[in-house]
């Protein structure tokens, strides 16, 4: 019995060195100054405000000068802020509470469309205008989806599991005629198919085009609204391949997947805008001192015209914070940080053309 339990302990200890170990590797991989450069054009930010939010509420959304903000676990209390003014209005949506409903996974998506609900476990989708805030049930196909993004009130591009290839997939779903659409060989597989595939799925309404950014690695999907494939892109850096581990197990007939140690996060999150990328790289570039990386929150931007890098430009920490996510609309960033939202008037390159 001794033995065993030294056994387990030296187990124990030894997976615990390993998760050490790959955390380390990880902060040190970003810390390390990465074989890619950057370009700053001076004075991106011509002035920025902030202001006070509920802690953890993130950018759902924008609409006429209005940002819109939520908070996981409670997506049907909802807050817009206008842009110019900072002045703020708390939403109460009147779900049905008798709807079947997985709650716990309710996300929300706000767009000049309207207001959006949804969780792939039901699944279900809700959708109101901003007149009456009552999101009524929108009749769908039944597959189970892990994201929905809303094009407009009737198209919507979901993420989800297909069990035959192991790995996420692109589809698109339209609601009158209902009618999906599947990709199955736009996301590319590189370990376990889910984590490694993972991403921040991103739709311009001026352009209709798509843009699906790869968390965990250097690429991303250029794409219409009805998921064809207009051409692939890389980010500057140079992690081509995701940097995971994963285990995977079968539990009856599902398989089952699990981080089991700290991934290494190339975009930490992304806005488009009018053709334009902007990313919030976790990599410093070989010309960045280190200091001034850990300090700020850098945002690279790519033109897709052409899928070239343009320039780079810092987003300052606040209270020792960096900042959550963020929306772009015209000349204007809006980004979260833990307890703030702070809203900054941007003078890039690209926005002086005329």
């Amino acid at each position: 019995m001794k033995i065993r339990l030294k056994r387990i302990a030296l187990l124990l200890a030894f997976g615990i060195l390993i998760v050490t170990f790959l955390h380390q590797k990880s902060k040190s991989y970003i810390n390390h100054k990465n074989p890619f450069i950057r370009v700053f054009p001076p004075h991106p930010i011509s002035q920025w405000k902030v202001t006070e939010i509920e802690p953890e509420q993130t950018v759902v959304g924008n609409r006429n000068g209005q940002i819109y903000l939520s908070k996981a676990g409670v997506p049907n209390q909802l807050t817009s802020i206008q842009i110019k003014t900072l002045q703020s209005k708390k939403y109460d949506l009147k779900i049905d509470n008798v709807q079947k409903l997985a709650w716990g996974a309710l996300q929300i998506k706000v767009n000049s469309n309207g207001i959006f609900l949804y969780e792939g476990i039901t699944p279900t989708i809700l959708y109101s205008n901003f007149k009456n805030k009552s999101p009524i049930v929108r009749k769908i196909d039944t597959f189970n989806f892990s994201r929905c993004f809303p094009l407009d009130s009737t198209n919507y591009i979901l993420i989800s599991y297909d069990k035959t290839l192991e790995q996420n997939i692109l589809s698109k779903e339209t609601l009158t005629p209902i009618e999906v659409i599947q990709k199955p060989n736009l996301l590319t597989k590189q370990v376990d198919g889910v984590f490694c595939s993972q991403g921040n799925l991103m739709y311009d309404l001026s352009t209709e085009r798509i843009v699906y950014l790869y968390r965990y690695r250097n690429a991303y999907l250029y794409m219409d609204r009805n998921l064809n494939l207009l051409t692939k892109g890389n980010t500057i850096d140079t992690v081509s391949k995701a940097q995971i581990h994963v285990a995977t197990y079968r539990k009856g007939k599902q398989l089952h997947h699990s981080l089991t140690a700290p991934p290494l996060i190339v975009n930490r999150s992304a806005a488009l805008f009018d053709s334009y990328l902007y990313i919030n790289s976790n990599l410093r570039a070989s010309n960045e001192k280190r200091i001034t990386f850990n300090k700020n929150s850098v945002i690279d931007v790519y033109s897709l015209a052409d899928h070239s890098y343009q320039y780079s430009f810092y987003l300052p920490t606040y209270k020792g914070e960096k900042i959550q996510n963020f929306i772009v609309h015209k000349d204007v960033l809006v980004a979260t940080y833990k307890e703030h939202l702070g809203i900054f008037n941007l003078s890039l390159p690209h926005n002086s053309i005329p």
